[in-house]
Order: C-alpha cells, then structure tokens, then sequence
C-alpha cells in the first residue's frame, strides 16, 4: 500500500524495476545457496562427510564471530578441521592389486607407500581396499582383531589404538599371504 500526500489511500502495483530488483536478490540468494549445498557435496566423499564439512565450516564460523576474528584465541577444545597433535596417522591396507585383484598380495604401507615394518604405539586409521573375492585383510594383534569379508569385495576402515607388541595382517583363505609389524 502507498499514501500519497492529500488522498485517500490507495493500492499502488510496485513498479516494474522494484519487481525486477527484488526478483534479481532472490535468485541470486537463491544461487548462492545451491552453489554452497553443491561445492560441499562435491567436494565430500559421501553425504556424511558433507554434513560433517557444513557443520565444522559454521562452527569455525561461529567461533570467530564470537572472539576467534579478534586474534585472541577463544579457547576450548579445537574444532573440526583443526589439527591436532592426537590426530590419527593414516595407514593403507590392501589385497590383490590394481591390475589383478585375485594377485597373491596383501600390504600395509603408510601414505607415502612405505611399507610398515615399526609403528610407535598410538591411534591409527587404516583405510582397507579389498577388491578381491578370494582374499580377505585380517589385522590382529593385541586386543585388535578387524577383517574383511570373503567374497565381499569392499572399501573399509579400522581405527584402531596400537600397543607395544607384534600384529599381523593375513589372508586367512592364503597362508602364505602373512606379514607382521612390531609396534613400539
């Protein structure tokens, strides 16, 4: 509704640039929305993993707008995202090979593709790719005991919490497919 000076008042249509101002706001709002939802999902590996990155990306958000912007450091325990001296080391395991999946070979290397003989005790990750279904990956050793399935063919991880001790990965169908470690 608009008043005019000196008249009754009367239902005035909003011109047609105030229509096509706030029709262009919202489309753009609108945009920028599905191109933040699309960026996150895109750049996750799975759902979760989105979810997980929206909710560090406004908690570290929130946690600046709240005293983080200002240089003091606000405290607490750190956020998603935040590295942390606890953090996991990351270890890959496999079976088969890229080219023969049924290869007689199993490994436990760590990301730089060395293969693990010695690990010093503490927490790890370690991201199995089981593409075969004639082998599995069975990690044990201490009060770990995690492993693959025959004949499921999968992508899994273990965190686990290694203690000073011997651990061995196997084939349990193959034997011959053993190797151990030494953690420290």
């Amino acid at each position: 509704m608009c008043l005019r000076a000196g008249s009754d008042p009367e239902i005035v249509a909003p011109s047609t640039f105030e229509r096509g101002t706030a029709m262009k706001k919202f489309a753009l709002g609108v945009a920028v929305v599905a191109s933040l939802t699309l960026f996150s999902a895109c750049s996750a590996d799975d759902a979760d993993d989105a979810i997980e990155s929206a909710a560090a990306e406004s908690t570290d958000a929130a946690s600046e707008a709240a005293g983080g912007a200002s240089g003091e450091p606000t405290g607490g325990e750190p956020t998603a995202g935040e590295a942390t001296s606890g953090e996991a080391t990351v270890l890959l395991g496999s079976v088969g090979s890229t080219d023969d999946p049924e290869a007689s070979v199993i490994t436990l290397t760590d990301e730089a593709g060395e293969e693990v003989t010695t690990l010093p005790a503490g927490d790890y990750t370690i991201q199995v790719s089981d593409p075969a279904v004639t082998h599995n990956f069975h990690l044990v050793g201490g009060s770990i005991d995690e492993t693959t399935s025959v004949p499921e063919t999968e992508e899994v991880t273990f965190d686990v919490t290694f203690e000073a001790g011997e651990y061995t990965y196997k084939c349990d169908p193959h034997p011959p497919m053993t190797r151990t470690f030494t953690v420290t």
